[in-house]
């Protein structure tokens, strides 16, 4: 501190004004003291000085308050400039009196290009200033904090960018706001995924209503079952109307299949295995529905059982497929059977055979056991008609001309 002192009296004696300059001294036990030094230079009548005169008063504590102080401004800063939030304080007039690194860089300026401006100095949006200026004026004019829970705003680079925004009066001691302070949390990230899963959530609708299929999920420590909408037109259900409980999900399903599904279910929990059944339900309309329900239980951290989640698809009109189809081939079997007829199938890739019962039985054959290979049919027709029918198979097969030849059965 020695030239600055030294400089500081001899320009008090040069200019002829009082001095003022603070410096440190060093006491003889190595301590540091600061001091305040006032002077004031006299001259005589030829303007030549004379003496410098002043008083000397230490300042330590009130120095060293006010490095802590700066210290802590500085660390304040570090922690702010750290904090990714956008944070800011406004007065009156609009004007920034404060902006973190966070606020700087959204809009791609620096903080010192921040202060003492205005919205519209560096926003090119003019809904979004008046936007932010009408928020301020209310929060300046209630004295009450004001939570946004969404909010957009374009930075600079003309990305768009959501936040979730909270803005505070900071008071006088009369209670009168005189400034505003901003912290504006960036969601925009959760933004796009809840947009992302709104879509994942829509596409699946679409296709479990197409599928004619609903999703369900019991919560085994509640029992309350949670489901997607086509849950409730699967089991008849009005919109809206069910309350989520096992019992009444239990009502829907037809008597005769109600227990075997409760053990089902019951099994599942009790061994982790994966719930696949199919099972009717009622409608009120009395109309019987067919169902396939496929679930899963899935454990907590513990390793406990949380819930069992699956889904359920209406399988009526397969079930109906199925139905008309074993009936098709009973009658066929029937109609087979009367005119003495049966059907067979050679696959010449494999060279395998497949006979119908009826056929089997023409054959004098065990309809269920007897497995008839080419040769063994071949073995069974009369030797006198071995070479002919084999003849025409032949020809069959070079042509791909249908044949038609009787031969005999021994």
């Amino acid at each position: 501190d020695r030239h600055r002192v030294s400089y500081g009296d001899l320009k008090a004696i040069e200019v002829g004004k009082p001095c003022d300059v603070e410096y440190r001294v060093i006491l003889p036990d190595g301590e540091i003291r600061w001091i305040e030094s006032k002077g004031q230079a006299y001259y005589d009548a030829a303007g030549q000085p004379l003496r410098l005169t002043g008083v000397n008063l230490d300042i330590t504590e009130r120095k060293n308050s006010q490095i802590a102080i700066n210290d802590q401004h500085k660390f304040l800063k570090t922690v702010i400039d750290t904090n990714p939030n956008l944070i800011f304080v406004k007065d009156l007039e609009g004007r920034y009196v404060m902006a973190n690194q966070a606020f700087a860089n959204f809009y791609n300026i620096t903080i010192e290009q921040l202060i003492g401006k205005t919205d519209a100095c560096f926003n090119l949006n003019p809904g979004e200033v008046q936007k932010f200026l009408l928020q301020d004026e209310e929060v300046l004019a209630t004295a009450e904090q004001k939570f946004i829970p969404e909010e957009n705003c374009c930075s600079k680079a003309g990305e768009i960018h959501w936040f979730q925004t909270i803005k505070r009066p900071l008071c006088d001691v009369n209670g009168q706001a005189y400034q505003v302070l901003g912290v504006s949390t960036d969601i925009t990230e959760r933004k796009q995924a809840e947009e992302q899963l709104r879509k994942s959530e829509s596409q699946l609708r679409l296709a479990l209503d197409a599928a004619r299929m609903g999703h369900w999920e019991r919560d085994l420590k509640t029992d309350k079952i949670n489901f997607s909408n086509n849950f409730e037109k699967l089991y008849d259900f009005a919109p809206n109307t069910y309350d989520g409980t096992y019992e009444t999900y239990l009502e829907k399903i037809h008597p005769e299949d109600r227990e075997r599904v409760k053990q089902a279910t019951e099994h599942s929990l009790n061994t982790g295995t994966e719930r696949d059944l199919e099972f009717r339900v009622v409608w009120q309309d009395g109309t019987i529905h067919w169902l396939c329900s496929k679930g899963q239980v899935i454990y907590d951290e513990a390793g406990e059982a949380a819930f069992l989640s699956g889904i359920s698809l209406d399988i009526s009109e397969h079930k109906l497929a199925d139905a008309q189809l074993q009936q098709s081939q009973e009658q066929l079997h029937r109609a087979l059977e009367a005119a003495h007829m049966g059907f067979w199938e050679w696959n010449l890739q494999t060279n395998t055979t497949n006979y119908s019962s009826n056929l089997k039985q023409l054959y004098g054959l065990d309809p269920h056991t007897y497995e008839v290979t080419y040769e063994d049919f071949i073995d069974l027709v009369h030797q006198e008609d071995r070479d002919y029918l084999q003849q025409v198979i032949q020809e069959c097969l070079i042509t791909g001309n249908d044949y038609n030849v009787e031969f005999r059965i021994v």
